[in-house]
């Protein structure tokens, strides 16, 4: 037994090193959590142990929650710069992410991701490969506890695989033949020693297929949801069947694979348009005020979030044993990131939509503070006259929940699969719902014979409204350029060259160009005798 807890120990350590951002990541504050990672993936609690470590890792301020909420608003086009355009203390993180500037970092965006989801992997394998050698059969509650420990590891790992594959990898091409093009190490397999560690990185194409069979697989292995008779408590904060597909959904989407896209989304959410059985929320602010668990939260009882990262001490707390309110949150509705003029006028908000009233923070002329925000409007163009900063989170000395998904979004795909295939009324039935329940009875809703093109405007519209703040733009953009053969590029936006805003003058940026990708890791290169093998 002690050997194996060494084993663990060990894989973890190489794990995190090889992944990691440099040499000095030991020098820096390490995610902790309540969960003892020197459990072995020889018991079921060693495994629980483990996948607590791993999700800990994921719901991170560094990872999905806070850095990856930010890169995809700061690719895309709704964010605005600032007279002070240093977004982070440390190393203007976000400024070179907003000047479309992905050089290597240490302790960037991409640095401190690779460091903390490559830990989230090597866990998350552990617990795989454990339950695919049932190396576990000794322990009694493993026959009841097998499938939801793999199916957990396999859904945590494709959390981070694909935002490795959105950041690493370039975006699907529809032209098949362009799929093969080196991106992302995807560790498949534990790293138990330095013999482990030698992988050649994933095509898009090979990416895509892993994360596409673990998702599959998973939601067959995954419980509905979270049964305290059942289940260990640390599994209400992860991700259970429906979560999985929610993911499984959004991987689809992410390739323009419409068809496979629509049937999970009609698993996940209903197969009837304008309903879901995750019903939206009625009142637009409580998606961005949930702290600790919920009713809905991972529950038989279900609401518009599907999943969300349960901030709820001590399950997350840093080295000092802290809680973790992910800064990159405040920053989002912080002063100095704005919304811009682009997303004003893409928007395009009536003056009675809640979402507009309640989403947006719009600040006198001249300041900038939240006791002196304008909240009445004589026309829309008065309101863009002013600046305007994403509203929806808030904090909370304990931690606010964030939601990671929710049925609004699988109701846009399936909307925009709807007018992408000719049904337009299906399309506005889902548009509307959203409409009627975000926007409110004020808001006019979208026509039923409506031509494909004008049906497409709405749809694309209306996510803009539904999605912004929440890390979805810039992906988005990258597949309209993919599936539209380069008609929708990462717009300028309020970039100006002439301020330093744009790294080497760039603008309006194609989809497929290689200045929107992050470089792997050097340190990752070095330590991987395979990195220069495709």
């Amino acid at each position: 037994m002690k050997t194996n807890t060494l084993k663990y120990i060990v894989a973890i350590v190489f794990a995190i090193v090889v992944a990691g951002c440099g040499e000095k990541w030991l020098d820096k504050p390490r995610l902790e959590t309540d969960a003892p990672l020197d459990g072995t993936a020889s018991t079921v609690a060693g495994c629980d142990a483990l996948l607590t470590g791993a999700m800990a890792s994921v719901v991170h301020e560094y990872v999905w929650s806070g850095y990856m909420q930010a890169l995809g608003e700061l690719l895309g086009d709704n964010i605005a710069p600032t007279n002070n355009m240093t977004f982070s203390n440390v190393l203007n993180t976000y400024e070179s992410v907003y000047r479309r500037d992905l050089f290597e970092d240490t302790w960037g965006i991409g640095g401190r991701f690779t460091q903390y989801a490559g830990g989230a992997v090597a866990m998350s394998n552990m617990v795989i490969d454990a339950c695919r050698k049932d190396m576990l059969t000794t322990d009694q509650r493993y026959i009841s506890q097998k499938n939801r420990l793999l199916g957990e590891a396999l859904f945590i790992r494709s959390l981070v695989h694909f935002q490795q594959i959105r950041m690493y990898n370039k975006q699907w091409d529809m032209n098949t033949a362009n799929n093969y093009e080196r991106g992302a190490i995807l560790r498949d397999m534990p790293i138990y020693g330095t013999e482990d560690i030698p992988k050649r990185p994933s095509s898009t194409e090979e990416g895509y297929k892993m994360i596409v069979e673990a998702l599959e697989e998973a939601v067959t292995l995954l419980p509905d949801y979270y049964d305290s008779n059942k289940h260990p408590v640390n599994f209400r904060s992860s991700g259970n069947k429906f979560a999985a597909l929610a993911l499984l959904a959004r991987v689809y989407f992410q390739k323009n694979d419409f068809d496979n896209c629509l049937r999970v989304v009609n698993l996940c959410i209903g197969s009837t348009a304008g309903t879901s059985t995750f019903p939206l929320e009625t009142d637009v602010n409580a998606l961005w005020n949930r702290i600790g668990y919920l009713t809905t939260t991972n529950s038989a009882t279900k609401g518009e979030v599907i999943f969300e990262n349960v901030q709820l001490p001590p399950l997350i707390r840093n080295k000092t044993g802290a809680s973790l309110d992910g800064f990159v949150i405040k920053q989002l509705k912080d002063v100095q990131v704005k919304l811009s003029n682009t997303f004003k006028d893409s928007a395009n908000f009536e003056l009675g939509d809640n979402r507009f009233r309640n989403w947006v923070k719009i600040y006198k002329a001249g300041k900038n503070t939240d006791d002196q925000l304008q909240t009445t409007f004589a026309t829309y163009a008065e309101a863009k006259g002013l600046d305007w900063c994403v509203r929806k989170y808030t904090t909370s000395a304990t931690g606010v929940n964030v939601t990671m998904m929710r049925s609004a979004e699988l109701m846009l795909m399936r909307a925009e699969i709807n007018a992408w295939k000719g049904n337009v009324a299906d399309a506005a039935a889902d548009i509307n719902e959203i409409r009627k329940k975000h926007g409110g009875p004020t808001v006019t809703l979208m026509g039923t014979s409506l031509s494909k093109p004008a049906a497409l405007k709405e749809v694309y519209q209306e996510r803009i409204r539904e999605m912004f703040g929440e890390g979805d733009r810039g992906w988005n953009l990258l597949r309209l350029g993919s599936l539209t053969g380069g008609k929708f590029k990462l717009w300028k936006g309020d970039r100006d060259a002439t301020k330093n805003h744009c790294y080497n003058n760039i603008e309006n940026v194609e989809w497929n160009s290689t200045a929107l990708r992050y470089p792997w890791q050097t340190s990752e290169a070095n330590k991987n005798p395979l990195w220069n093998e495709f």
